[in-house]
């Protein structure tokens, strides 16, 4: 599952990686229905999720 990282990565291959974690994470905090902080602006923000569908 685990897959070998190659000793040398581009600046793209890593702003892809970063983008993927922060997608599963958004996706994971929304289906167990929990609040997420972020950094915006300069500041903290937490986003509430709420269970309404």
């Amino acid at each position: 599952m685990n897959k070998r990282i190659p000793e040398k990565l581009s600046s793209s291959q890593i702003d892809a990686g970063v983008k993927l974690a922060m997608k599963k994470a958004i996706e994971r905090h929304h289906r167990l229905v929990e609040s997420i902080s972020i950094w915006q602006n300069g500041q903290v923000v937490t986003l509430q999720q709420f269970s309404g569908k």
